[in-house]
C-alpha cells in the first residue's frame, strides 16, 4: 500500500482489495515443489512482477504501463527497513537465550533481501545464521526447509523452531525431526517462551523464524 499511497494519494482502495490477487504466485504458495531453479535476486523479482502486475491492475482498472510503473516500485518498498518493526521483547528474549547458551539463526521464507532487514533492524548481533527460501529453493513446510538446516549446523545437542505458523512453522518442522513451539498465537510475550527453554547444554541451537525475530 506504500506504493499505491505515494503513487495516487487520494486513492481510497483498501488494501484488503488486494488480498485475492496476492494469493497465489509466489514461491511459498507452492512449498511443496522445489524452487532451486531461481538463480539470483533478480530472477526472484522478475517472477513475481507478474503478480504484482496483476494486482494492479485488476484492483484499479489502470493500464498495463502504471500497472508496470507501481510493480517496479513494490521491490524497494518492501526491503525498506522502515516498513519493518521489532517486537519489544525481541532483542532482551534473544540476549537472555543467548546468556543461556542458546545459539539463534533465521529460518524464513522471504524475500532474497532477508539479510539486509535483519541488520538494518539491528538483530544481525543475535543471530549466527540465515536460512532464507529465496536462496536455498526450499519453503517451510517443505521437509528440506528444514533438514537444510539440521544438516549445516551439526553437531548440536538441541536444535527448536519457534514459529507462529502451525502448518509451516510447526507442522514443517516436526515432520522433518526438529523440535518446534508456537509462539505469538495468543499475543503472548516471547521472553515468557524464552525463560522456559532454560540453560542450554552440549552446544544447541536455537531456530527462529524472522516473524518471531519481530519482522
Amino acid at each position: 500500500m506504500d506504493v499505491l499511497r505515494s503513487a495516487r494519494p487520494a486513492c481510497g482502495v483498501a488494501v484488503e482489495a488486494f488480498y485475492p490477487h496476492l494469493g497465489a504466485g509466489f514461491p511459498w504458495h507452492q512449498p511443496e515443489a522445489e524452487h532451486t531453479d531461481i538463480t539470483d535476486a533478480e530472477d526472484w523479482w522478475s517472477r513475481m512482477t507478474p503478480v504484482f502486475v496483476n494486482a494492479f491492475r485488476t484492483v484499479l482498472q489502470c493500464s498495463d504501463e502504471e500497472a508496470q510503473t507501481l510493480s517496479a516500485a513494490v521491490r524497494p518498498a518492501y526491503i525498506d527497513a522502515g516498513a519493518w518493526n521489532v517486537y519489544d521483547d525481541t532483542f532482551q528474549c534473544l540476549e537472555e537465550l543467548r546468556i543461556e547458551g542458546w545459539r539463534h539463526v533465521v529460518l524464513s521464507n522471504h524475500v532474497p533481501e532477508l539479510p539486509r532487514i535483519v541488520d538494518c533492524l539491528g538483530l544481525t548481533p543475535y543471530i549466527d545464521r540465515i536460512f532464507n527460501s529465496a536462496e536455498t529453493g526450499y519453503e517451510k513446510p517443505h521437509p528440506r526447509a528444514f533438514q537444510h538446516v539440521m544438516e549445516s549446523l551439526r553437531p548440536y545437542g538441541s536444535i527448536w523452531m519457534l514459529g507462529d505458523n502451525p502448518v509451516a512453522d510447526i507442522e514443517g518442522a516436526r515432520a522433518a525431526g526438529m523440535n518446534a513451539l508456537l509462539v505469538r498465537a495468543a499475543g503472548e510475550s516471547l521472553l515468557h517462551v524464552g525463560r522456559g527453554f532454560g540453560p542450554a547444554a552440549e552446544l544447541p541451537l536455537g531456530a527462529c523464524d524472522a516473524k518471531d525475530c519481530g519482522s
